[in-house]
């Protein structure tokens, strides 16, 4: 008996079976995978017409995510996600942009050479940080002169006090030539210049203290300071990063430790000056015993 002649005639039958079996399969699935499109396109289709049109939450936001230009999204290393960089414009709304996007200059010494970096956002922001570096050797390194707040009688605005002849004190940050981040912030947030692709010009963006330090993180001026300075720690030149309330400082300086800077950083709770001469004042407050209240906040990188 030839069994094998058997078996090869019988595998083009098997085939068709299995071949007619698999194929009713298939249309028994499709069916009830159609019979639920059916069931469910219609309230589905509804509530992605209500998400556009802006009658639910975030329909503002997803409408501006959506209409932004492929080429303005942040790109993802092979198949991994990455999150954009985002903030708010000065109506509220929500933007994306890129790292090429923001304005950003350089800090540098009276040597030239790269001390931080400086997201400048408004008229004169640049000629005063870049004035301010090229001097700060002489005092910002090692010491901060303390304002003092008080209030007008008249109005009850707390202000600053006019200039005196009130001695500096021993900067906090220690001995060690810090890196500058220089941007203008509140206590929830640092504002930055990003170019619209659309008009050509930079519009004002508000973006939290995580977009903050990506921004820095990334940035080559950034870079170059860290590599003359390893280790060193960052000095925010801003205003009230540290503000009692906010948190612009605690999630920058998280990311930052988070992703490699190995510095404390250090951020004004108040408001925060620099003088022509490279110096840099801080406005304090009195602590209820009568001392002067610190007026920098540190994170302490990770040990």
């Amino acid at each position: 008996m030839n069994t094998g002649g058997t078996v090869s005639d019988s595998l083009p039958v098997l085939l068709g079976h299995a071949t007619r079996r698999i194929g009713n399969a298939v249309d028994d699935a499709m069916n009830e995978v159609s019979s639920f499109v059916r069931s469910t396109g219609w309230e589905a289709g509804e509530s992605a017409r209500r998400l556009v049109g802006g009658d639910t939450a975030g329909g503002v936001a997803a409408r501006r995510a959506w209409d932004t230009p492929a080429d303005t999204l942040a790109e993802g290393v092979g198949d991994a996600p990455v999150i954009p960089l985002y903030g708010l414009d000065r109506n509220k709304h929500y933007v994306e942009f890129t790292f090429a996007q923001v304005r950003a200059v350089p800090v540098r010494s009276h040597d030239g050479k790269l001390i931080g970096v400086s997201f400048p956002s408004k008229r004169g922001d640049i000629t005063a940080i870049q004035q301010w570096g090229r001097w700060r050797h002489t005092s910002a390194n090692r010491e901060y002169y303390p304002v003092w707040a008080v209030s007008d009688v008249a109005t009850r605005k707390r202000r600053a006090a006019p200039r005196s002849n009130t001695p500096p004190e021993p900067a906090p940050w220690g001995d060690a030539e810090p890196i500058v981040l220089n941007a203008h912030t509140t206590g929830t947030g640092y504002r930055i210049k990003v170019k619209n692709l659309q008009t050509q010009e930079y519009d004002l963006v508000d973006v939290d203290g995580i977009v903050a330090g990506r921004l820095a993180m990334e940035n080559k001026f950034f870079q170059g300071a860290r590599q003359r300075h390893p280790g060193s720690p960052l000095l925010q030149v801003s205003c009230s990063p540290a503000a009692k309330g906010g948190d612009a400082h605690w999630l920058l300086a998280r990311y930052m430790h988070g992703n490699g800077f190995t510095g404390d950083i250090w951020a004004a709770k108040d408001l925060m000056y620099t003088g022509r001469r490279g110096n840099v004042g801080a406005m304090a407050s009195i602590a209820p015993d009568g001392s002067m209240s610190p007026p920098f906040l540190v994170t302490r990188a990770p040990r």
